[in-house]
Order: C-alpha cells, then structure tokens, then sequence
C-alpha cells in the first residue's frame, strides 16, 4: 500500500516495517514475545499483520500501552520492573531505562557484598547452573604448554 513505512522507530530502535507486530516489538528492549502479543490484542490487529500497515492511531495506542500499560489494564504480573527498590511500586520499562535500572540493581548488589553481586562482578552464572563443561565462552580453556626454544 501507499502508507507502508520500510522502518518504524521506537524508543531507539528501528523496527523492520516487513515484520509481524509481535516480533517487530521484540526489537525494544524490555518487551518479549508474550508482552508484544497482550500489545497486539489490545489495539486490534491481526496475527499476520505487519507493522509497516500500521496507521498513526495504532501506533499512538502500541505506545499508550508501553508507557502506561496499568491504565490499559495490562495484569502486574506482566510487567517486567515489579516492587521496585526504590519506589515499591510496579511498572514497566523499555529502552535505555531498562538497561539503567538492571545496571543499578547490579551495582547495589556487588555494593552490598551479596553472593549474586560477587558473581556479577567475576562474570560467573548466577541462578545456579553448571560452570563446569558450559559458559566457557570468553574464557581461556585448557592448560598452556611452555614455548619451545
């Protein structure tokens, strides 16, 4: 059509216009699949529609929704920032606020000494995995032989 737009830009990303609006939103950070498909039922749309046919309308309620999903009645559960630290209130964050806040809550944890904070800070898993035989990626692997004269 006329008003397909090749690229859509949101909070500083572009978005390919070629793609389902549940997989172009998962370019944001701070938005997945199931957040962009709740997105996707609210304004309307189809499964297969892309977000290059989207009106001005539509994409004045994708971002109603991202900034102020408790007013469109989105569930707390769904929200990925909820019982801040500091406020002791839920909401939702994309963007560079996303990166920010993870990075605060990073530093507050190595800051306060905590088990998980140490491992941030060595670059080790957190959540308990294996460390044995996986995540070697980055890391020197195997023993160095001496050079020869």
């Amino acid at each position: 059509t006329s008003d397909f737009k090749r690229f859509l830009r949101l909070f500083d990303a572009n978005i390919d216009g070629y793609s389902n609006i549940v997989y172009g939103l998962r370019k944001l950070k701070g938005i997945g699949k199931r957040y962009g498909s709740i997105i996707k039922n609210k304004i309307g749309c189809k499964n297969n529609m892309k977000i290059g046919n989207l009106n001005k309308n539509n994409i004045e309620e994708i971002l109603s929704l991202i900034v102020d999903p408790k007013v469109n009645l989105v569930p707390t559960w769904m929200l990925n920032r909820r019982l801040d630290f500091n406020t002791a209130d839920s909401f939702h964050v994309v963007s560079t606020i996303y990166e920010s806040l993870i990075r605060e809550d990073h530093d507050r944890l190595i800051t306060m000494k905590t088990n998980r904070g140490l491992r941030y800070l060595r670059g080790l898993k957190i959540k308990g995995q294996h460390t044995k035989s996986n995540g070697r990626k980055g890391k020197s692997v195997g023993v160095q032989r001496k050079k020869k004269k």
